[in-house]
């Protein structure tokens, strides 16, 4: 590809990467305080489709909510420790305002359950207790022997080469973390200097440059504030630093050959590169010192020895004691500062083993002035471009939508409508039976056909409700029945003129169109029972290394399959197809192979549409030549028609500016007669000729179709699997048609009878 073909336009993510994890780590933060029971609770409500493991699925709930609690415990990572509190600095400094001051590297003081073990009353306490304890049980001296010259000498010696080596462990730990946290937030602060010095030169560059400041943002956010499990989430599916090097690498891809890329660029971008991997060495070095703390048996077996060495200075100070009941001052003092020193080094042990809480902490100032300083470098270059801030970014919600709740209130907004439609029509028939019996010319008029015109909008506004809402089913069939009254209702009035009353043109006519309209409902009615249970399986689907979402529906279509096309390691478009109702059941439950054959000849009165949506900016020339170059090979028609399509294509971007720039919508509608031609929304045209809306079918997904991930997605939908028995009749539409058409006439014929003397 040409450096001049496509121009970036957004930073899309590289071999599947998302932008952000945050909602999915909100949802495990919000089990993470979970009780047992609120996790039993739970697990009794899970349905089967939620399991991911079928040893689970065949586990009871109760042993799958122990399972969990068990997590918490033991000496094995998991989770929940990747979840504890961890930061390099103070958070609230982030969303501060204007320059930094040392004042910011104030370190917050940490709970008294975390440092109650270092007060001095603490202390005393222990000295105090340990003071007034007695033996209970006096025993003869000469049984301690073997005790005094034996075993105390050993557990001490043992004890001390333990503690030694425990404080050797954690201090060196201690100091690794502090060194590589320091060099990652030097690294970080270089590595921001030279990203803007690179997009400095070039107002055009300023997108770049905000993109790439916005990702060391979130880094700088993660180190301040967010938890070792948070980062570990995003180094797997968002990770900051890969991100930060495929833009580097992308902007190097389409500028590296223009003619004003200076050796200045060339050389920021080496150090660029050679600068990010130190930074991931590094942080894979803190990383790793972060996750040695020692386990729990560790210090369960320090609190072993110190019992047990407790016990062997007791067991040695009775075999010199006269009065057990009365030991000598010394040996009380003695033995009151022993059992405080054993309290206050099992203490200091397990707080050096926490870097981030207690007494204990890193010093977090070298670090925490460097990330500040890249925060007071990026704001003063690019302002209120990038967000600091602790909310979510664009892309997420700290709080995600409730679909079930939307749903819910949508169905009540609809309970309530109709209700009033059902007002509506009843106040007709209340007109329509008085006036001795007689029927008024007025129930045919508009306010009752709109009444029953909202009606079916409100029957097909239930189905989508249905098909999407995941609640138990009664509610719906409570609206079912209402929508069931109502056509009850309508039925009831228009037989409740008398037969015997002789009609005028007029009554005639508008006869005719009731008739006419109830005939289009029934048809219409067989349609959307085909159309219900097609709407229930489609679904909007993400194509994941764009990150572009397509609808489950296009008008009367229905999504199939989504996929990227590529150049290099470039995402030029998100690709989608979407299908009639025949090539679903071409697709459902047969030779998949075979079936997309089957389409791209558009068999059978089948219809598609291929929705692309640019993520990269190009010239509508350059995205004409394309599609007419991947065209040309699967087309035997005239050439002329090629290039009607490329003509159409270039005349849309170019009401546009001559540019298709991300978010750009073209679709391409094909059919036997043709393939018509949309720019964002807007008809081009259409080129009339047979075979040229398969050949562009074939593009798509042939053997050769440019984006394989499109033909892999529709080979593993939905709609390859059995759909449920439906009855085909290939002569509905044409039927519907015929209704349609015969309804108008008959609304033409009682408009021209009203309007005339």
């Amino acid at each position: 590809m040409d450096c001049y073909f496509l121009e970036r336009d957004g930073v899309e993510s590289l071999l599947g990467r998302a932008k952000t994890i945050d909602k999915e780590y909100y949802v495990e933060e919000e089990k993470l305080d979970l009780s047992f029971w609120d996790v039993l609770n739970r697990e009794r409500n899970r349905q089967p489709d939620q399991f991911r493991s079928e040893a689970s699925k065949e586990m009871s709930p109760w042993a799958r909510a122990k399972r969990r609690s068990n997590y918490r415990k033991g000496n094995l990572e998991s989770k929940y420790q990747l979840m504890a509190s961890r930061n390099y600095g103070r958070p609230d400094v982030l969303d501060k305002k204007g320059a930094p001051t040392l004042s910011d590297l104030d370190e917050t003081s940490p709970p008294l359950s975390e440092t109650y073990w270092s007060f001095p009353f603490f202390r005393v306490s222990i000295v105090a207790l340990s003071y007034l304890v007695r033996s209970a049980e006096p025993r003869s001296q000469s049984d301690f022997d073997i005790v005094v010259n034996q075993l105390a000498p050993n557990v001490g010696v043992l004890y001390a080469t333990i503690l030694a080596l425990t404080l050797q462990v954690l201090y060196a730990r201690f100091t690794r973390i502090q060194e590589n946290a320091t060099t990652e937030a030097n690294l970080i602060s270089q590595v921001t200097r030279n990203i803007l010095l690179l997009f400095a030169n070039d107002k055009n560059d300023e997108e770049w440059a905000v993109e790439s400041c916005q990702i060391i943002a979130n880094q700088v956010r993660i180190l301040m504030s967010r938890t070792r499990g948070l980062e570990l989430l995003s180094i797997m599916k968002a990770d900051t630093y890969s991100n930060l090097l495929a833009i580097i690498d992308d902007y190097h891809y389409l500028h590296g050959c223009d003619d004003d890329f200076s050796p200045q660029e060339e050389s920021i971008i080496g150090h660029l590169r050679g600068e990010i991997g130190q930074l991931m060495e590094s942080r894979a070095l803190r990383l790793s010192d972060e996750a040695s703390s020692l386990p729990p048996t560790h210090f369960l077996l320090l609190t072993s020895l110190s019992v047990t060495s407790t016990i062997a200075y007791v067991v040695a100070s009775l075999r010199v004691v006269d009065d057990l009941w009365h030991p000598p001052q010394e040996a009380s003092l003695l033995f009151a500062g022993l059992l405080a020193l054993y309290i206050l080094f099992f203490n200091f042990c397990r707080d050096l083993n926490g870097p981030f809480n207690g007494v204990y902490q890193i010093k977090r100032s070298n670090a925490a002035s460097h990330l500040l300083q890249t925060k007071w470098l990026i704001v003063n270059s690019l302002g209120d471009s990038v967000d600091f801030s602790a909310d979510l970014d664009e892309y997420s919600s700290k709080t995600p939508n409730n679909v079930g709740q939307v749903d819910s209130n949508a169905m009540q907004i609809l309970v309530d409508e109709l209700e009033q439609t059902k007002g509506n029509i009843m106040e007709d028939e209340d007109l329509c039976e008085g006036g001795s019996g007689m029927a008024s010319l007025d129930c045919d008029d508009e306010g009752r056909a709109q009444a029953l015109s909202k009606v079916r909008r409100l029957e097909s506004e239930l189905a989508r409700l249905k098909s999407r809402n995941e609640d138990p089913q009664t509610r719906l069939h409570r609206l079912k029945s209402e929508l069931d009254d109502l056509k009850s209702l309508h039925h009831q009035y228009s037989n409740s003129v008398p037969s015997s009353m002789a009609q005028s043109p007029l009554q005639e006519a508008r006869a005719a169109a009731i008739a006419a309209e109830r005939h289009l409902s029934e048809l219409l009615s067989s349609n959307n029972r085909k159309a219900e249970v097609f709407d229930s399986l489609a679904k909007p689907l993400t194509e994941a290394s764009t990150g572009v979402t397509f609808d489950a529906k296009l008008e009367d279509l229905y999504l199939v399959g989504v996929g990227v096309r590529k150049k290099a390691i470039i995402n030029v478009y998100a690709a989608s197809l979407y299908g009639s109702e025949r090539v679903l059941e071409m697709l459902s439950g047969g030779n998949t192979k075979t079936s997309l054959e089957q389409v791209t000849q558009l068999l059978d009165s089948a219809k598609v549409s291929f929705v692309l949506e640019m993520t990269f900016k190009a010239s509508g020339e350059a995205i004409a030549d394309s599609i007419a170059d991947s065209l040309k090979p699967r087309y035997s028609g005239d050439s002329v028609d090629l290039q009607e399509l490329q003509l159409f294509i270039t005349e849309g971007v170019g009401s546009k500016g001559g540019q298709a720039t991300k978010g750009t919508v073209f679709r391409f509608d094909c059919d036997t007669s043709g393939v018509s031609v949309f720019v964002d929304g807007t008809l081009q045209g259409k080129v009339i000729h047979e075979g040229i809306g398969s050949a562009m079918a074939s593009v798509f997904l042939d053997d050769k179709a440019v984006s394989p991930s499109l033909v892999t997605s529709c080979v593993g939908s939905v709609w390859t699997k059995p759909l449920p028995p439906l009855e085909h009749d290939p002569e509905l539409a044409s039927r519907i048609d015929d209704a349609r058409n015969t309804l108008e006439r008959a609304q033409k014929n009682v408009q021209s009878l009203t309007l005339s003397p």
